[in-house]
Order: C-alpha cells, then sequence, then structure tokens
C-alpha cells in the first residue's frame, strides 16, 4: 500500500521549512515530484530522497515504513 503525503507533512516529518523543499524541486536538485490538482504530493522515497538532499536523518520514519509492509 502506497502512503502519500503533502508538502506540509513532509517538512514536519524532515524538521525543516517547506520553503526549502521547494527549493530543492524547482532548483532541479531533486526530481520533481507528481501533481495531484496542482498540489504535490509525495512518496516514502521522494521523502527519503529529499532527505538525503537535505542531509536529515529520518530512520525512526524508516524503520517505522519497513515495519509496516512486513
Amino acid at each position: 500500500m502506497n502512503d502519500y503525503y503533502m508538502l506540509a507533512d513532509v517538512a514536519r516529518i524532515l524538521r525543516v521549512k517547506p520553503y526549502r523543499i521547494v527549493y530543492l524541486l524547482t532548483s532541479g536538485q531533486t526530481p520533481e515530484v507528481m501533481r495531484l490538482g496542482g498540489r504535490r504530493i509525495f512518496t516514502f522515497e521522494d521523502m527519503l530522497r529529499i532527505a538525503d538532499c537535505l542531509q536529515v536523518q529520518i530512520a525512526a520514519e524508516s524503520q517505522a515504513k519497513q515495519g509496516r509492509d512486513k
């Protein structure tokens, strides 16, 4: 089952301001994510990619995701 997140959710989980994520996307530092109704929709993999670009650790969320998939 795929979980989807909005920009505010991703920013809260990664503990960064939303504009930092938007900057990564608009400057091409990370691939643009899918859009639905003009809003960015992030997958867990998108969130991991952004966390890597921002050098943010989200180990707890990663472990939680792995636990749900088993």
